[in-house]
């Protein structure tokens, strides 16, 4: 009976550690696609340090430090002037663009709630 455990924990282990290396967007990918989208580049409208990025049409990442929950709502289906990106990006560079910028901001952590972005830093209305 023990010869079944150690394949079937290590099956799990396996399982687990394969879904969360899956779960990890490429940074490289965000990067790139915030730096360089053939479609409209993030970097045209928003500043980001790490990106070497000096947008002033939407707001500075880096001073409102969006987690992924918000940089994932505000791409698939825009924000204020920000258009949608859900027809112009697949979900993998979503997912990818949204890791980049909260890794990049320090703000990589799922947050509860945080699709609300009615507030934008400085106090101007996003809706």
């Amino acid at each position: 009976m023990m010869t079944f455990k150690t394949p079937l924990a290590g099956l799990a282990f396996a399982a687990v550690a394969g879904g969360t290396a899956a779960a990890n967007p490429d940074h490289d990918l965000g990067r790139n696609l915030f730096t360089d989208n053939a479609f409209m580049p993030c970097s045209a409208c928003h500043a980001l340090a790490d990106a070497g990025a000096e947008g002033a049409v939407g707001p500075d990442l880096d001073v409102f430090a969006p987690t992924i929950d918000q940089v994932r709502v505000a791409v698939t289906s825009g924000i204020g002037i920000m258009p949608a990106f859900s027809e112009d990006l697949s979900e993998e560079e979503i997912e990818a663009i949204s890791a980049y910028v909260a890794a990049a901001t320090g703000s990589a952590v799922p947050q509860e709630g945080a699709s609300d972005l009615a507030e934008t830093p400085g106090g101007a209305d996003a809706s």
